[in-house]
């Protein structure tokens, strides 16, 4: 019956190579893991006990395979996560899943009212013949676990697999990555800021191509010529960067007719749009016209986010994974794309003018609709995410969250460890670790090594060092270590001033809010005055927009203007802005609202 809700692990491959044992009558699914037989095995004692004893059984037998370190412990993991997430019944998962996003932040008025539902479990919306594929290639089952999110709604995402494998099977089990790409991203419309904020709804309404449509575009065989990649080798990863097309099929036609780039040269697609320099002069953002489509692009012109979002979609016509950014420059805000070459990482230059790029660009990840940054996408692409240390790594990750919800705790602590000697980058096992020793009650020194170690293996990557500094600045702090947490504070905004300013005023900006909240007048001041000539000129606009903007506002609303006066004009002397940039003109419209 329909029903509706409102919306409002030390590798195992190396630890135990030579390890092989037969089928233990207590845990049946060890000796028939790898047979043919498995899949089917599996739905049959799901008909005959219920999803919830076959997960209970599954647990038992993955429990034991890990702890014995038997060559088919991963493959009966991933089974077991996948069916403890079919299990689940579909009112209770769904009012959960509102909650988790709620959570994050990432309700937007595009979604739906209401989400349907049905009496049963999860795993009813997959056909037996998806099922037997599915549990079939183990694969399979780890690349698409780790992809998945806990905001992506299931409900909709397996009802995009079964249509697409019942429908097009031949065509799935070519591209199985392409059809996980397309449920993962589909499962939920994409927000009115995507791509950009600066074209209306009604002019740009965002409804993605249908899931059948991306899937059939990309797998057609007549295509194949016209794309750039081999869609069947992009990885999942890379494909969810792929399937967010909303073209239609007169811009499609339009752009293989038209664009005659090769990847390495790609960057051309932005600067086919001529700049629109009027409107950036009279600071006319908004698209002005009532068609957005890219041949009326091509011909009106645009500013930076038209450009961007031209070469961004029609990346994705010819087969090259894209993604705009938006982000703040020396003395304006800017937008470009990043692409994926067939032969390469990606380019994250493509429109990022020279002297900006330091300047770290943001856009959305098409799964979540969340922002990412370029740096988080240039972290995926080391690779370290596909690799078979990385997953072995999972392995014990995954383990060491279950002993952790066990109360197991030494057993958590161990296989974290473990998670951590195969893949150091892995900072979720790195933060479970952490974790684990603080409801452990080690000692406070040991503590303090763990953080070190963590920054340590992370310091090539500005961002997650950036993080787990402030973690343990926290830490310093509850341990009543105020003076030190400052100095760990501090070290981000020397450290990334020049090369990664975005973190640096991130870093300043939380200093001063604290300022803000405990601190006298006098101190609020001298730490603005310290943090701004810390950072310097290299931050550009974005120190206006997160670091003097909000202080002079809260002086401004605190009634202390003379104090507000003095921070704007530090700002503009150390800033420097060209005359008639953005900068200049935002410092100027702050000035006449102060009366300077």
């Amino acid at each position: 019956m329909l029903k509706k809700i409102n919306l409002l692990t030390l590798l195992i491959g190396c630890a135990c190579m030579a390890t092989s044992v037969s089928a233990d009558e207590q845990h049946p699914w060890v000796g028939i893991a790898n047979a043919s037989a498995f899949a089917q095995r599996l739905l049959e004692y799901r008909d005959k006990h219920g999803w919830s004893e076959l997960r209970s059984s599954l647990f038992k037998d993955a429990k034991y395979a890990y702890e014995k370190r038997i060559l088919v412990a991963e493959k009966l993991l991933y089974t077991f996560l996948w069916i403890d997430l079919m299990r689940e019944d579909e009112g209770k998962y769904i009012t959960n899943w509102v909650d988790k996003v709620k959570e994050a932040n990432w309700i937007h008025p595009n979604m739906p009212d209401q989400i349907n539902y049905d009496e049963h479990v999860l795993g009813e919306r997959l056909s037996d013949d998806f099922l037997k594929f599915f549990f079939a290639n183990g694969d399979l089952m780890r690349s698409t676990y780790n992809q998945w999110n806990p905001t992506d709604l299931l409900t909709e995402v397996f009802e995009v697999l079964n249509y697409l494998y019942n429908n097009h099977q031949y065509q799935f089990k070519r591209h199985t990555s392409l059809a996980f790409a397309i449920a993962f991203v589909h499962d939920v419309p994409p927000p009115s800021g995507w791509p950009h904020a600066q074209v209306g709804q009604d002019v740009l309404p965002r409804h993605l191509r249908s899931p059948e449509d991306v899937f059939i575009y990309f797998t057609n065989p007549r295509n194949a010529q016209m794309f750039h990649h081999s869609i069947r080798r992009l990885s999942l990863s890379d494909a969810i960067y792929l399937v967010d097309l909303i073209a239609s099929p007169q811009e499609i036609h339009w752009v293989h007719n038209t664009i005659n780039y090769k990847p390495d040269s790609y960057d051309n697609v932005y600067s086919m749009v001529q700049y629109d320099f009027r409107r950036a002069q009279t600071e006319k953002y908004h698209w002005l016209y009532d068609d957005y489509s890219l041949p009326v692009i091509y011909e009106a012109g645009g500013i930076c986010v038209d450009q961007a979002y031209f070469a961004s979609q029609a990346g994705k016509i010819q087969g090259l994974p894209t993604i705009e950014f938006l982000g703040s420059g020396l003395d304006g805000r800017h937008a470009w794309f990043g692409y994926l070459p067939p032969n390469g990482g990606w380019n994250m230059e493509a429109g990022r003018y020279a002297d900006q790029k330091y300047v770290t660009g943001y856009g959305f990840n098409p799964q979540t609709w969340s922002f990412t940054s370029d740096h988080d996408i240039t972290f995926l692409r080391e690779g370290y995410q596909n690799s078979r240390g990385y997953f072995s790594s999972q392995l014990h990750y995954f383990w060491a969250r279950m002993y952790s919800s066990l109360e197991d705790l030494e057993k958590a602590e161990k296989a974290a460890e473990n998670a951590i000697a195969l893949e150091r980058r892995n900072t979720p096992a790195w933060s479970l670790l952490i974790d684990l020793r603080k409801r452990l009650n080690l000692s406070r020194t040991r503590i303090d090594a763990t953080y070190r170690s963590v920054l340590s293996a992370v310091r090539s990557f500005s961002d997650l060092e950036a993080k787990f500094i402030t973690d343990f600045a926290l830490f310093l702090e509850s341990t009543g270590r105020a003076n030190m947490a400052k100095k760990e504070r501090s070290r981000i905004t020397w450290k990334n001033k020049d090369s990664r300013s975005d973190l640096a005023v991130s870093s300043a900006a939380a200093i001063l809010k604290e300022s803000m909240r405990s601190d006298s007048r006098a101190a609020q001041m001298h730490v603005y005055r310290r943090q701004l000539y810390q950072l310097g000129g290299q931050g550009g606009i974005q120190v206006l927009d997160d670091f003097v903007f909000p202080f002079v506002d809260h002086l401004y609303r605190k009634r202390r203007t003379t104090d507000a006066k003095t921070a704007i004009l530090e700002a503009e002397k150390v800033l420097r802005s060209t005359p008639g940039s953005q900068m200049a003109r935002d410092i100027e419209r702050v000035k006449n609202q102060l009366r300077l």
